[in-house]
This record gives C-alpha cells, sequence and structure tokens, in this order.
C-alpha cells in the first residue's frame, strides 16, 4: 500500500493522539489526502493544506534558493551522478545545525 508508513504510524498512536500532516497544494499532495480519506484506517489523520503560494511558510524553499545559487546556477553537470554528489555534500554540511542553516529555517 502506498501509505503504509503513514498508516502504521497512525495505527500505534494512542486514540487520544492525533498526526496532523501539512502539506502545499500540489495536486499529487490533494490526490494523496483523498485516497486516504476514503481508507477508513486513518481516522487520527487530519490534513492541513497551506495557503495556494507562501513560500515564506515552507523553509525548504529557502534553503533550495540558496543550494541552486551556490551550487547549481549556471553550472553543467555532465552526469547526474556528479549532481548527486555536489548535492550530497552540501546538504551533508546541514547535518549540524549552524547559524546560517537557522537563519534559513527560521
Amino acid at each position: 500500500m502506498k501509505f503504509k508508513s503513514v498508516k502504521s504510524f497512525a495505527e500505534n498512536l494512542p486514540d487520544d493522539k492525533k498526526i496532523l500532516v501539512i502539506l502545499d497544494n500540489a495536486s499529487w499532495h490533494k490526490k494523496a489526502v483523498r485516497l486516504i480519506r476514503e481508507n477508513k484506517d486513518f481516522i487520527g489523520v487530519e490534513f492541513l493544506f497551506l495557503p495556494a503560494y507562501l513560500p515564506e511558510l515552507n523553509p525548504i524553499e529557502r534553503v533550495w534558493r540558496i543550494t541552486r545559487r551556490e551550487r547549481t546556477h549556471n553550472r553543467f553537470f555532465e552526469k547526474l551522478k556528479i549532481l548527486q554528489t555536489v548535492l550530497t555534500k552540501y546538504f551533508e554540511s546541514f547535518r549540524v545545525p549552524d547559524e546560517r542553516l537557522k537563519t534559513l529555517c527560521a
């Protein structure tokens, strides 16, 4: 089942607790929510959709903007593996949060 991880999490949730999943308005998110709501096993799961376009509410948008500027903008990657390596190394630098990451995500 596509929602196995969310389902298994919901199944182990105490009856007095709920899961709140915050989503943007991507069409695949809307479809996933519709499918989940049709499945009665997800009683403790609620969904909140962000307004249409508010990147300031989504910190990853700021991280992506800086990532593109510093690592991918105006660069040609001959192979996908090279791009993957560059991005993986860059994101690993955020493994231990520093002031820069805190500022981006604040």
